[in-house]
């Protein structure tokens, strides 16, 4: 019978993304945040199917410190209720996508930038000076203790902010000269330089996520005609176009490196299956915590995006992100580690249910600011910026919830980016 729970409620929340995906993902660019959002819980639905027929090999495909809470009596009981929420985030997604009238995502094409070569060129030194200092950091050694020890820093302190504005000046910058026609050795010069430095940053942090949602980013810009009613159209005629083909290649080369990362850098072990599967674990996350947990109000977490760039030295009570408080309630104090128990998670912490509508309308309304963002024509790199962030976001939010770092960077960087933008426009920054 739980079993039967457990396939119910699988197909049900498989359902709640195929709406999702065919009121918007259909017409949209491959690579375009909706999809991103669909793609992502479909390769982890993916994952759940085996324990419909065999619990071990379900167990085989899943994180090692995650296998002890798995193998319950009560397994399938409490998935099915993760399951059914999960499908109840994405509805309420859905629903909040129609009130605020987010349509497909189409490009127009008539793009307009007024490319500054002297703020490229001291955005392009300000990174360089900066990887040169991390290199001399950390001995000019790519060791994975080393890496990890560097991306630890970063991530704390003031030196969170300079870090974040290095990642989206990269992103940024790139992205213009992906879109600018490149006419000139300088600019091709300036793209190769920039490729460079992208790659260098990306092992430096030892940051996965860094190197493969910015290609995904940089594949929306550019193959943004790419869009699932155009390819069927395609097929249809019996050819498939160029665009297809190189949206195949991106995907298989995201996943090659991302196995190599994981088994090289990182220590993941099994083969590419079970490293995807172990990192797509929120879903796994979010039934421990509806497992272990209690149903209980913490409304005090809400602060935490508007206090995340305050230094602890300085707030030594500081609020910790709801992942790494959860992670010490149900596996114990682990020094510079945590894991992210998705929206599920973390709403049957703060606030059960309530705080699932609520996130799903956050979720919604970031697309809807990307979308009149790009609507707008992007002007300058600050534009840029702002919708790169907001590009991942959703999907950020499917994995770890609200109350998390993200989110702080959205509030400040985007406020910042905006700032600069203005400036930008009125012709009072370079």
């Amino acid at each position: 019978m739980d079993n039967l729970l457990y396939t119910l409620s699988l197909i049900v929340l498989l359902f709640s993304v195929f709406i999702i995906f065919t009121r918007y993902g259909f017409r949209e660019s491959l690579f375009s945040p909706i999809n991103l959002f669909v793609f992502l819980q479909l390769i982890t639905v993916i994952f759940q199917v085996p324990a419909v027929f065999s619990k071990e090999l379900y167990l085989s495909l899943q994180a090692g410190y995650f296998v002890d809470f798995l193998n319950d009596p009560n397994f399938y009981y409490y998935q099915s209720i993760n399951f059914i929420s999960y499908a109840f985030f994405n509805m309420s997604f859905f629903i909040f996508l129609i009130f605020l009238k987010y349509t497909p995502l189409k490009f127009t094409g008539s793009y307009y930038f007024k490319l500054s070569r002297v703020e490229i060129f001291l955005h392009i030194l300000f990174i360089t000076f900066w990887i040169f200092l991390a290199l001399k950091n950390i001995g000019f050694s790519f060791s994975p203790k080393e890496i990890f020890e560097l991306r630890y820093n970063l991530e704390h302190g003031i030196n969170a902010l300079f870090h974040k504005l290095i990642m989206i000046f990269i992103v940024s910058n790139l992205t213009t000269l992906i879109l600018l026609p490149k006419k000139n050795a300088y600019l091709k010069f300036l793209f190769a330089l920039l490729l460079l430095e992208f790659i260098l940053y990306g092992i430096i942090i030892g940051a996965r996520g860094f190197i493969i949602f910015s290609l995904l980013f940089f594949s929306f810009i550019k193959f943004n005609r790419l869009s699932f009613d155009l390819i069927l159209r395609r097929l249809h005629q019996a050819y498939i176009n160029k665009g297809f083909l190189v949206g195949a290649a991106i995907i298989s080369i995201i996943l090659s490196f991302y196995y190599y990362y994981s088994i090289s850098i990182r220590g993941y072990v099994g083969n590419i299956f079970s490293v995807v599967s172990q990192r797509l674990d929120y879903l796994i996350a979010s039934y421990t915590a509806l497992k272990e947990l209690k149903p209980s109000l913490h409304l005090e977490n809400l602060i935490y995006p508007l206090v995340s760039y305050v230094p602890r030295d300085l707030w030594t009570s500081k609020p910790f992100p709801v992942s790494a408080q959860l992670t010490y309630i149900i596996f114990g104090y682990h020094e510079r580690w945590s894991v992210n128990f998705g929206v599920v998670g973390e709403s049957i912490y703060v606030l059960p249910v309530v705080w699932l509508v609520i996130s799903a309308g956050i979720a919604s309304l970031s697309l809807k600011l990307l979308q009149n963002f790009i609507y707008s024509k992007v002007k300058s790199i600050y534009d840029l910026g702002l919708i790169s962030m907001l590009y991942t976001y959703p999907m950020g939010i499917v994995l770890g919830g609200i109350l998390k770092p993200g989110s702080g960077d959205l509030i400040f960087m985007g406020t910042l980016l905006i700032i600069l933008s203005y400036l930008r426009r009125r012709k009072i920054l370079i």
